[in-house]
């Protein structure tokens, strides 16, 4: 508290945008001393495997909790944004907005970056972005791609959240979850890496299988590389519907999943309208959005 009152007092700060909620309870609590504006910026959806009438209950306790101490909030996504109405007129539905700009001296081309992680030609790479297996529907996609090989399709997933050298004890995790065997040559664990739009760019088709999304800054990448995409059918992905290379399958049903990666696929490089969407979720209409709350407050 001593040093976040310094670090106001030194910058002049009038405004404190807050993310993730590192510190939302100090700021709750200590709002009018520090003599800020505060706004809590909210990027998830309701969280999977408890209750959604408990969240939303607790999620009234905090609006009222915001309005007393005069808190707006943003949220990325409308249902979440809805919930919020306790806080009276600060709060606000802001979509993520996507920047094309990544600190890299030379984004690879999609022949270096598929030579660097080893895909062949004749193989389909499907990319997939996961650190929560059940959340971000890793089992589904592991046993989509499974299907997928079963039938004659030579699918790579590649998957992106546990390292490159995931443990044996994740790995044998999740093969107990799956049932798959997470070291088929066909399933690749990739590192993280700055320069993300390589990898849509060297990938046949992008899954988003999540049970629970707010918004996916994932498939907004890939739509601005022009790559098919393959959807669950959740309310956080349902914004994406509207891209023409966009496959939509039952969440949590991994024969669905396998037959519209199957769809997707061929569709690669066809033309699409994927310019439009970028340019509707731009970061530059993201930030005129939030410097008009920032006007509001």
């Amino acid at each position: 508290m001593t040093e976040l009152s310094e670090i106001i007092e030194k910058h002049q700060i009038d405004l404190i945008h807050s993310h993730f909620g590192y510190l939302h309870r100090i700021l709750v609590q200590n709002r009018r001393k520090l003599n800020v504006k505060v706004i809590f910026h909210d990027h998830m959806d309701y969280s999977w495997g408890s209750s959604v009438l408990k969240q939303k209950f607790q999620q009234m306790i905090y609006a009222v909790a915001y309005r007393f101490n005069g808190i707006g909030v943003i949220s990325v996504m409308e249902k979440k944004s809805n919930g919020y109405r306790l806080c009276g007129k600060k709060h606000w539905y802001v979509p993520n907005g996507l920047s094309r700009d990544r600190y890299v001296a030379h984004s690879m081309t999609r022949e270096e970056c598929r030579e660097e992680l080893g895909i062949k030609s004749s193989e389909k790479f499907c990319f997939f972005l996961g650190w929560d297996t059940m959340r971000k529907g890793l089992d589904v996609a592991m046993k989509a791609v499974e299907l997928c090989q079963h039938s004659g399709a030579e699918f790579v997933l590649g998957v992106v959240g546990f390292g490159p050298n995931p443990s044996q004890q994740q790995l044998d995790k999740l093969e107990n979850l799956t049932g798959v065997n997470p070291s088929h040559p066909y399933i690749r664990f990739l590192k993280s890496s700055e320069d993300m739009f390589a990898y849509h760019r060297a990938a046949d088709v992008y899954l988003s299988a999540s049970r629970f999304e707010a918004f996916s800054y994932g498939v907004l990448e890939a739509i601005s590389q022009n790559v098919p995409i393959v959807v669950s059918n959740i309310e956080g992905t349902q914004w994406s519907w509207n891209y023409t290379k966009c496959s939509v399958f039952e969440n949590g049903n991994a024969e669905a999943c396998a037959e519209a990666l199957q769809e997707a696929v061929v569709t690669r490089w066809d033309e699409s309208n994927g310019e439009q969407i970028v340019d509707e979720y731009s970061i530059e209409k993201w930030c005129d959005r939030i410097l008009d709350i920032y006007n509001k407050m």
